[in-house]
């Protein structure tokens, strides 16, 4: 499986690093008016970085204070461990 993911990365790396840049094509920004003021592009990438904000500061939270989680996850699995309750729920017995 490592040859395989090496094998993958190298041809990443070739393909991005190794060849020869391609021309860049000239844009005629007359095509694409509802851009030309700039202001849908400019809030376009507020409402695409809030998730990944988002994102980052939930990971920083359970980074930083992982005791909650841990506990929600500990009783999670005293839950999954348990079938008492399932059996009883299901059999009514």
């Amino acid at each position: 499986m490592s040859f395989l993911t090496l094998a993958s990365m190298i041809k990443i790396y070739d393909g991005v690093f190794a060849q020869k840049p391609r021309a860049r094509e000239e844009r005629d920004v007359r095509l694409v008016p509802e851009f030309a003021g700039g202001s849908e592009l400019r809030w376009g990438g507020i409402r695409l970085a809030a998730p990944a904000l988002a994102l980052s500061l939930l990971s920083l939270a359970i980074g930083l204070y992982p005791a909650p989680v841990l506990e929600l996850s500990e009783e999670a699995a005293r839950q999954l461990l348990d079938v008492s309750a399932y059996v009883e729920g299901v059999l009514g017995s």
